[in-house]
């Protein structure tokens, strides 16, 4: 369970919306690789991205889907921010080495991610997103991309035993320099999907952001 936990806060670091059906999904490769390159540079331009997200956890176990909304902010040098503001309010931020959790009494907890291999190995994955590092990405997953028109999506499926474990398959949705989705299918069955949406870009942090991202 405790790994469970780090891993899917580590998953928030980066990262469904149905395309058509038209759409061909093809293994990452030679004559493709040119079009996952073009999606991910767009994302890499982006500093700073501001917007709201919805969150929809459903488990498997229990056959439940628990929903929550707020805001974020993602920044492509320092990781991403969720602020929740409903049903409960509480703040998640996430970087390459910590992830940082205040709740609604103001209790701040942190988990350092240098002495685990699990929470560092998906936090490059997510980074490498983020960053247009496809080679990266080759190495760490086994990927599916398609594209239409401006919209594109990408399936994840890791490699690393560790985190295979814990998670089937991460699936990013995109259209232009906007991502518009992340879904998050767990072996237990669960899944965990945001939508994320009003986007808007800034090319710096406030003071409340880099102070989290800092702490």
């Amino acid at each position: 369970m405790k790994l469970r936990k780090i891993f899917f806060t580590a998953v928030l670091f980066f990262s469904s919306i149905c395309l058509s059906a038209q759409n061909s999904r093809q293994e990452i490769s030679s004559h493709n690789i040119s079009s996952l390159e073009s999606a991910l540079s767009l994302l890499a331009k982006n500093k700073i991205q501001r917007g709201d997200f919805s969150l929809k956890k459903y488990s498997f176990k229990t056959e439940r889907t628990i929903n929550s909304s707020g805001t974020f902010v993602i920044s492509s040098e320092n990781g991403i921010i969720w602020f929740t503001q409903k049903p409960i309010v509480s703040v998640q931020a996430m970087t390459k080495n910590t992830a940082i959790t205040k709740n609604s009494r103001g209790k701040i907890s942190k988990i350092d991610g240098s002495e685990n291999p699990v929470f560092l190995e998906t936090a490059s994955l997510t980074a490498a997103i983020f960053n247009g590092d496809i080679s990266t990405i080759k190495e760490k997953c086994e990927c599916e991309f398609s594209n239409e028109k401006n919209n594109w999506t990408l399936s994840l499926k890791p490699k690393d035993k560790s985190i295979s474990a814990v998670l089937e398959k991460i699936i990013v949705l995109a259209c232009d320099k906007k991502i518009t989705s992340i879904k998050m299918l767990h072996t237990t069955g669960d899944f965990s999907e945001y939508e994320l949406r009003n986007h808007k870009f800034a090319d710096t942090l406030n003071d409340d952001e880099t102070a989290l991202f800092t702490y």
